[in-house]
């Protein structure tokens, strides 16, 4: 995969999202990172056919697996399944080792 800059990843998602620049600006964060940080994917389809491939080679493990094809269907435009942020990044990233938990414990704040 080849780097691409969080300008481009920005308007490509831009796009993608029919114009919500909220969403365009918070996609980068999320998208594939090489071990040095560059973006390596232009917008959030690609990260979907990567979300797809890694889940459909844990389904083959098991009876009646879902394709490739089907998993992508449901994560495609943010239809039917919406990742969590650690895994959107972190889910068959072979350039870095994270965490996929997307909950951190910290003390709860006081309530009155």
């Amino acid at each position: 995969m080849s780097v691409i800059s969080t300008e481009n990843a920005i308007k490509e998602t831009l796009a993608y999202f029919d114009g919500d620049q909220l969403a365009a600006d918070v996609f980068p964060k999320y998208a594939l990172h090489d071990k040095d940080g560059n973006v390596l994917e232009t917008n959030p389809d690609e990260m979907h056919c990567r979300l797809a491939k890694e889940f459909a080679r844990i389904e083959a493990k098991y009876e009646n697996p879902l394709s490739e094809l089907e998993i992508y269907e449901l994560f495609k435009g943010f239809r039917d399944v919406i990742p969590q942020g650690s895994p959107m990044s972190g889910v068959g990233n072979p350039y870095q080792l994270q965490s996929l938990s997307n909950c951190f414990v910290v003390d709860s704040p006081h309530d009155s």
